[in-house]
């Protein structure tokens, strides 16, 4: 894999997570799968360009945990039902706006790092 396609498969995992619910749901498995793809690179050794890949991996990182746990803040957040719900793809109704924001802020902001 390189450089380019690195980038590429990272943007574009960093984009499934934020467009599939029961992905976006859980922080662990999130990072996981962005881990998953730095750990692909590693595997024929670390080239001079893999400390870019994971500053970018940490950025996409970021974006996604930090509207993953904005949630918390939202006004009806009811904790550990409402966080189970999300990372089996139900989002409660009174978290919907939360929920479109995947896709009108977090989604645009990543294709933003992306250019």
């Amino acid at each position: 894999m390189d450089e380019r396609e690195a980038t590429e498969a990272l943007f574009d995992t960093a984009i499934e997570i934020a467009q599939t619910p029961r992905l976006r749901g859980n922080l662990s498995g999130l990072r996981r799968r962005l881990i998953d793809v730095t750990n692909q690179i590693k595997k024929g050794g670390e080239p001079d360009w893999y400390n870019r890949a994971e500053d970018l991996r940490a950025q996409l990182i970021e974006i996604l945990s930090q509207h993953l746990m904005s949630v918390e803040d939202q006004p009806e957040f009811r904790g550990r039902p409402d966080l189970l719900a999300i990372m089996y793809g139900q989002v409660p109704e009174h978290l919907e706006t939360w929920n479109r924001e995947w896709e009108s802020k977090i989604v645009p902001k990543i294709k933003a790092l992306r250019k």
